[in-house]
């Protein structure tokens, strides 16, 4: 299993990050920590699946088409305090 963050980038595109990668993001960005995101967990084979229609299939347009596609792959939302 493995955490990661679905965020909004200005433009409005809709993209998932690693943890680790979106440490990275708000390190070289701190701005970034403002975008509107959502951490999900999800198995690494559905991750990959995920991000090989994520071009092909525009899953990014919206948080909603976004936050399905990886719904229906069995992501889990994570709720942070």
């Amino acid at each position: 299993m493995i955490r990661i963050v679905l965020a909004a980038e200005p433009e409005g595109l809709w993209r998932t990050y690693r943890q680790s990668q979106w440490i990275g993001v708000v390190r070289a960005n701190p701005g970034a920590a403002a975008w509107s995101k959502i951490h999900l967990d999800i198995e690494e084979p559905q991750y990959q699946d995920a991000l090989a229609s994520w071009q092909r299939d525009s899953l990014g347009q919206s948080r909603e088409i976004a936050l399905k596609s990886l719904v229906e792959r069995r992501a889990v939302e994570v709720r942070l305090k």
